[in-house]
């Protein structure tokens, strides 16, 4: 009676693990098969390039006259005479604000990059020297 349960469990074991296999086959089959085609497969054409679609030859580059500005130039205006204050006097500003940090010496001087995302330059100086900070 023993051995008659071990037998019947090992096919069990036996019919679970080609089940679980067939299933992890079809599954497999199933996502390859319904994969979406190549646009060169559709249309026959080798216009697209890249990576997922070689092509005969390279894409025409860009002109100036196809590049298009949101914002004319010179129409986001810098700050060339910032004020700042002491860090005693800036408590409503959050601790863990990002700023760029300059120095030069002992000067020291933070520019606030939400401020800078919406300026995008700032004109100043520090210890006599020009400079010009970005983002």
């Amino acid at each position: 009676m023993l051995e008659s349960k071990k037998a019947l469990m090992r096919i069990n074991l036996r019919t679970w693990a080609i089940a679980g296999s067939l299933a992890v086959l079809l599954a497999v089959s199933t996502l390859y098969l319904t994969r979406p085609a190549s646009p060169s497969l559709i249309t026959g054409s080798q216009e697209m390039a890249g990576r997922d679609y070689p092509s005969v030859q390279a894409p025409d580059p860009l002109t100036a006259d196809e590049i298009g500005y949101r914002v004319p130039r010179d129409r986001i205006k810098a700050i060339d005479a910032p004020e700042f204050m002491a860090p005693s006097e800036a408590g409503w500003v959050p601790e863990r604000m990002p700023v760029i940090g300059v120095t030069q010496g002992r000067d020291l001087k933070a520019y606030p990059i939400p401020l800078l995302s919406r300026v995008e330059i700032v004109n100043d100086q520090i210890g006599g020297r020009a400079i010009a900070v970005t983002w």
